[in-house]
């Protein structure tokens, strides 16, 4: 057939079709996203959405803001996959959980709200994923060393259908109450790092990795010290932070961010015998500090499936995956590095200083399926295992120094005011929104937006939440 025979409008709309269809191959990529199953819009209507999305992004144009209010006594608050969660415990030790999902100017049926009340559970933490109907509670007696993680649906707290056991369990070994719990998911894996004090005033950890569908324990490493955190890369490899407190193990360097392969670690270990696939040294910023805690924090934790941002409705929910036109690429997965330093001789009132590192997944993993690939842009130089045994004295593992990765995929900067509270962060795509002061006042009254390309910075009105719509 000769193209010339057809009439003007459909040469027109074939040219454009061409063309919006390459150039949204390329706004994909170049935004950090990748295309959706909504097979029903036309390319140039989801060309039209990207555009929109990101523009709003980029500038900061909301079409609706709602000023919301956390109640007093809160004790436990989750910001998650475009829900909030908040728990509170009466005087009789019931706890009532709220959820509400992130307003939308253009959400049919209108944003939903429920309350699950009267949970008969001493509540120490609780985590959450939209995508699988999944509520975490975490549970510990006082005076007990048992802990429980009750696998529920967020919907109506019942024990989830696709969870062969309704408690996951960990016993501490110790008594000692002072616990802190960190909880992350991504797919069917679900880890707790819990931490305790030693009779020497230090912190000691343990992190405990399951499959929380089959309920089997998949890693457990002891013996991690100080204030770290972890963050899973993908359904195989997770990210460790990792403190040398008090210098004096030779062959580790201090301080890092470490990859583990699920693969090969032991379901029982301490760090003598878990062994990292890649570690990435962190700047020495100054001879006369050192680091003193570095926090890990991930909005989606590298599920199986992106996060989606469903631009019609102006809602980030992976509950609308089906309707969506397109999602964040895994790859372009923001994590945020919260890094305190601390002098080595601290002086009268000498202050902390907190260094943020941003860095997306594919930094992590440069090859996109794993850290043990060679083919890598980086420079690397190679390490023995520390503490290797002699059956595995050829293992080798990689070492990068900063210098190598850090100025290439991350970006690093002070900032005084990150992070003022528990689980204050929202990551969203390969930006991040955080709660920060408005001088001149010094408690946190606004959010920031801080975005990975540019690292744009701006201030919004408190409880100011985004429609990308």
């Amino acid at each position: 057939m000769n193209f010339n025979v057809l009439p003007p409008e459909v040469i027109s709309t074939i040219l454009y079709s061409v063309g919006a269809r390459s150039i949204y191959v390329v706004e994909l990529d170049m935004t950090g996203n990748v295309d959706g199953p909504r097979e029903y819009t036309t390319i140039a209507e989801k060309l039209s959405h990207l555009k929109r999305f990101d523009r709003s992004w980029r500038r900061l144009e909301w079409n609706t803001r709602e000023n919301w209010t956390i109640p007093g006594g809160t004790l436990l608050w989750e910001l998650y996959g475009g829900i909030l969660i908040t728990g509170q415990s009466d005087e009789e030790g019931y706890w009532k959980i709220d959820i509400r999902e992130l307003p939308s100017s253009r959400k049919e049926p209108p944003v939903r709200a429920w309350v699950l009340d009267r949970i008969a559970l001493p509540l120490v933490d609780l985590a959450t994923h939209t995508k699988h109907d999944l509520l975490v509670l975490v549970s510990k007696q006082d005076g007990q060393s048992v802990i429980d993680l009750h696998i529920r649906t967020l919907s109506r707290n019942e024990q989830h259908p696709s969870a062969t056991l309704g408690i996951l369990r960990h016993d501490m070994m110790k008594t000692n109450n002072s616990h802190g719990f960190l909880v992350h998911i991504a797919g069917s894996l679900l880890g707790m790092l819990a931490s305790d004090i030693d009779d020497l005033g230090q912190v000691i950890n343990q992190l405990v990795i399951w499959d929380w569908i089959t309920g089997n324990r998949l890693a457990y490493m002891c013996g991690l010290r100080g204030f770290i955190d972890f963050a899973f890369l993908s359904q195989r490899y997770f990210l460790l932070s990792s403190l040398d407190i008090d210098n004096t193990t030779e062959h580790v360097p201090s301080p890092s961010l470490d990859v583990y392969d699920l693969q090969t670690s032991a379901g029982h270990s301490s760090t003598e015998h878990s062994y990292y696939v890649r570690r990435y040294l962190l700047p020495n910023v100054k001879a006369s500090a050192m680091a003193s805690l570095i926090r890990i924090y991930a909005e989606s934790s590298a599920d199986s499936e992106p996060c989606v941002y469903n631009v019609e409705d102006g809602n980030a929910g992976e509950d609308w995956f089906k309707f969506s036109s397109f999602s964040v690429s895994p790859t372009s997965t923001l994590y945020a590095i919260q890094i305190f330093l601390k002098p080595k001789e601290p002086p009268m009132g000498g202050d902390l200083q907190e260094l943020i590192l941003f860095a997306p997944q594919s930094t992590f993993l440069p090859s996109s399926a794993s850290p043990r690939s060679d083919i890598s842009p980086l420079s690397l130089d190679f390490e023995l295992l520390p503490k290797i045994r002699p059956e595995t004295c050829h293992t080798r593992a990689k070492t990068v120094a900063w210098d190598k990765w850090g100025p290439h995929g991350t970006r690093l900067m002070r900032h005084s005011d990150f992070f003022n509270l528990e689980h204050s962060y929202y990551p969203f795509g390969s930006r991040i929104v955080l709660p920060s002061p408005i001088p001149p006042r010094t408690d946190p009254t606004g959010l920031i937006v801080e975005e990975y390309e540019e690292c744009r910075i701006r201030v919004l009105a408190l409880g100011a939440l985004p429609n990308i719509a």
